[in-house]
């Protein structure tokens, strides 16, 4: 009997996160849903999270590709700032279990420094949810660390070297997790912001796990997303 109860917790444990996809939809690109479909998005992923009333729709959708995220305490906060968009647990949830901790998602209202042209204000719809989806893999990869772990991330944060895989390995994530669309509409935005001769990257031959570059191009997106099968049969030149 006390092995038939073992058994059952490892099968539960491996097929729950795949219950939890199959019960909580995300929301597909160039999907808009109505009051009664973000009312379904509030009471299944807005439960233990605050954020602006603003950003509502932008951020319950991104929200909804993260269903591991669902009894998480995550706060998002908009304040000025260097950064358009930046996250972290609170310093208190570094004693903490992952379970038990909070994390901050901070929104930048502006600076008055070169990055205010792609602040969530001024970016498009689509492109305000793949920023926001970069942001939530970051705290879901939060969730899976130790505190000595996270402790060890923040001191990391002096080299550049250490912080361009990072945040490259946050997009790869941030795609793994169905956000790849999102992630392409929010990198050609960028760029043409900074004016960019060919936003898209259409010239540009992408490989994989290139760390010089930071945040991933249009071209690299494209890679990461042939690998995965939601994407297949995807048109990105529709995006």
């Amino acid at each position: 009997m006390r092995f038939d109860r073992i058994l059952l917790s490892v099968i539960t444990a491996i097929l729950l996160p795949f219950a939890l996809r199959a019960q909580l939809a995300p929301v597909p690109m160039g999907t808009v849903p109505d009051s009664a479909g973000f009312a379904r998005l509030q009471n299944d992923f807005g439960q233990q999270k605050k954020f602006p009333s603003r950003y509502e729709k932008e951020i319950l959708t991104a929200l909804s590709f993260f269903p591991e995220l669902k009894q998480h305490r995550v706060d998002f906060v908009l304040r000025k700032g260097y950064a358009p968009l930046s996250s972290r647990p609170t310093f208190g949830g570094l004693l903490r279990s992952a379970r038990r901790r909070k994390y901050k998602v901070f929104i930048s209202t502006g600076s008055g420094n070169g990055w205010d042209s792609i602040i969530l204000a001024h970016a498009p719809y689509n492109a305000r949810i793949g920023v926001l989806g970069h942001e939530l893999s970051h705290v879901l990869n939060f969730s899976q660390m130790s505190g000595l772990q996270l402790a060890w991330l923040g001191v990391s944060h002096v080299s550049k070297k250490y912080m361009n895989r990072f945040e490259y390995r946050t997009d790869s994530l941030c795609i793994a997790q169905g956000m790849g669309d999102y992630l392409y509409a929010m990198s050609i935005y960028a760029r043409k912001s900074f004016g960019s001769t060919d936003p898209e990257q259409l010239q540009v031959t992408a490989q994989k796990s290139n760390y010089r570059e930071r945040y991933m191009g249009p071209a690299s997106i494209r890679l990461y997303m042939a690998d995965h099968p939601p994407y297949r049969g995807t048109d990105m030149s529709a995006q």
